[in-house]
C-alpha cells in the first residue's frame, strides 16, 4: 500500500507514476461491437460466483421505487435504454471461450436486449408477489445485466424494478445510473430532447483491459 490517499491512487493511476502503465481510454477499431474485451478482477470474481450457481440472485441490485400518478410505460424504457446508451458497462454480454477464458462485449444500444415485463394486480399483497420474484430471480449474463419490472396496481399507482447485476453496477454507481432514467424519462415525458451521451473519457472496460 504505497499510496494511502484517492488523490495520490488516483495520480499513480492516471500518470503511470512508479513505472505503472497509465490508465487511458482503449481503441477498438471499427467493428466496435464485435470484439471480446477481458474483464476486472472484480468481474472475473463475480462471474467464477455465477458459474457456481447460476440460479443464485445472490448478486443482483435492485431498485425498488414506487410511483403514484400517470406512467409513460414505452417512456420509461426508452429512458432506461438511454441511460444504457451513456453506461456502455450496463450493454455488456458475458462469456467464455472454448478455453475458459471470459470476456465481455458491448452491445450496440439497438440491439441490446433489456428484460422488460409489465403486470397489473389488484392489491399491495400482489405487488410485493411480484416485486419478490423479480429480485428473487437469477440474473442471464449471457444475455443482459439488466432487467425491468413494472407492477400496475390500479391506474395510479406503481412499483418499478430496476434490477441489475453486480458485475456491472455497485452501490456508488448505481445513484448515477437511476438519477439518467429519471433525468431521460423527465424529458420524455416533456417532449424535450434526451441529453445523455456516452462520455468520452475512460469507460469501466478500459480500466479491465488496464488491470491486464
Amino acid at each position: 500500500l504505497q499510496h494511502r490517499t484517492i488523490s495520490s491512487i488516483a495520480a499513480c493511476m492516471v500518470d503511470g507514476k512508479a513505472g505503472h502503465v497509465p490508465l487511458v481510454r482503449c481503441e477498438r477499431g471499427c467493428d466496435v461491437h464485435n470484439v471480446r474485451l477481458p474483464l476486472s478482477q472484480e468481474q472475473e470474481q463475480m462471474w467464477v460466483l455465477y458459474q457456481l450457481d447460476r440460479a443464485s440472485a445472490a448478486y443482483n441490485v435492485p431498485h425498488i421505487q414506487q410511483v403514484r400518478g400517470k406512467l409513460h410505460m414505452a417512456k420509461l424504457v426508452d429512458a432506461v435504454r438511454a441511460a444504457a446508451g451513456k453506461h456502455e458497462v450496463l450493454r455488456m454480454r458475458y462469456g467464455s471461450d472454448k478455453q475458459g477464458s471470459v470476456y465481455q462485449s458491448p452491445v450496440a444500444v439497438e440491439q441490446w436486449e433489456l428484460g422488460v415485463r409489465e403486470v397489473s394486480v389488484g392489491s399491495e399483497e400482489g405487488a410485493m408477489h411480484e416485486v419478490d420474484g423479480e429480485v428473487g430471480r437469477a440474473v442471464e449474463l449471457e444475455v443482459s445485466s439488466v432487467r425491468l419490472l413494472v407492477v400496475h396496481v390500479g391506474e395510479d399507482e406503481h412499483e418499478i424494478v430496476v434490477n441489475v447485476h453486480h458485475i456491472a453496477i455497485d452501490g456508488w454507481s448505481v445513484g448515477l445510473v437511476l438519477g439518467d432514467i429519471a433525468a431521460a424519462y423527465n424529458a420524455l415525458v416533456n417532449g424535450r430532447p434526451v441529453e445523455l451521451t456516452a462520455e468520452p473519457g475512460l469507460r469501466y472496460a478500459d480500466y479491465a483491459e488496464w488491470q491486464h
